[in-house]
């Protein structure tokens, strides 16, 4: 069984980049508002606002703030208990949603419910937390399910945000490690991600892009 243990709620970040009070147990990390980088074990995640990012821990993670919008960050800590005995036909394992260091994205409705937690977290009564531990399971395997369903993420979303970054930036140099760490995949997986879902790999996209601008300034020279 998996335990909530703390909700926290962050509009500013503190000197030191990581807001954070509680950061012994699994951190799930929710970026409501505004653009964030963060820093965890040396490897870069770029989060905007409804993406969510899951710790294993959260000691030596470190937040810049990206975007001069307003800053909203809400992160749950858990604990999680998984079952040893070896009379135990199957262990207790984080579902599909909680992958370490993993980026996705939350639909509206599943980032309101993490907000209502919030909000019902700061009333000190017993039997509310209770009630908060079983919405908080349902949420998880609500959106568990829903996340194996599309394929663990929001795939248009995804590529539409790296179609952009490259019409954008076509004239700079454009890795392939740059585009995976803007969505936290392996630069392996996000290849096969992106041809999957465009038909072309990432670097014979942006080269179409190029050579779709370049003929368009030829064209304009001649005439």
């Amino acid at each position: 069984m998996y335990n909530l243990t703390s909700i926290e709620h962050h509009t500013r970040l503190p000197s030191n980049g990581n807001p954070f009070t509680h950061t012994e147990g699994q951190l799930f990390v929710l970026l409501e508002d505004g653009e964030i980088c963060l820093i965890a074990n040396r490897q870069h995640r770029n989060l905007k606002a409804g993406h969510f990012i899951f710790l294993q821990d959260g000691k030596q993670l470190q937040i810049r703030q990206t975007s001069a919008d307003p800053l909203r960050i809400i992160a749950l800590e858990i604990e999680g208990q998984i079952s040893h005995r070896e009379d135990s036909e199957e262990a207790l394992i984080l579902p599909p949603l909680f992958e370490h260091n993993r980026v996705g994205i939350l639909q509206s409705h599943e980032r309101e419910l993490i907000k209502e937690l919030h909000i019902l977290w700061q009333k000190h009564n017993h039997w509310q937390r209770i009630r908060i531990q079983g919405q908080f399971l349902q949420w998880v395997a609500d959106v568990g399910e829903r996340l194996e369903a599309t394929s663990d993420y929001d795939s248009a979303s995804l590529v539409l945000d790296a179609l952009r970054y490259m019409e954008q930036n076509y004239q700079s140099p454009i890795t392939r490690q740059q585009l995976a760490e803007r969505v936290g995949f392996s630069e392996g997986y996000y290849s096969r991600f992106f041809k999957k879902n465009v038909g072309k790999s990432p670097q014979e996209y942006l080269t179409d892009i190029r050579m779709h601008h370049a003929k368009r300034l030829l064209t304009r020279q001649q005439s």
